[in-house]
């Protein structure tokens, strides 16, 4: 896959779910400028940079994600306030 396999850009109140994201030359799942979204039950993998990042999202729930085999970071989280990871 070229690029990022889920960009979601000022996207709010949205849910990113049971998605199998795999050899990313970005991201696998990223989130910019976005608020109050959920990221659950997806399996990341392979990715040249982070499997999960949230730029500047706040008020997001990141729940029982499977990420593996990443380049960079597995959960990257920046300038985001209340963001919740489980699981």
């Amino acid at each position: 896959m070229n690029g990022w396999g889920i960009l979601a850009d000022y996207s709010h109140n949205c849910s990113i779910t049971l998605n199998r994201v795999d050899d990313c030359s970005r991201d696998g799942i990223g989130l910019r400028d976005s608020s109050q979204n959920n990221i659950t039950l997806n399996e990341v993998t392979h990715s040249n940079m982070c499997g999960i990042r949230l730029g500047n999202s706040h008020r997001c729930i990141l729940e029982q994600n499977l990420v593996g085999h990443i380049f960079a970071d597995g959960i990257s989280i920046e300038a985001s306030a209340n963001c919740v990871v489980s699981g």
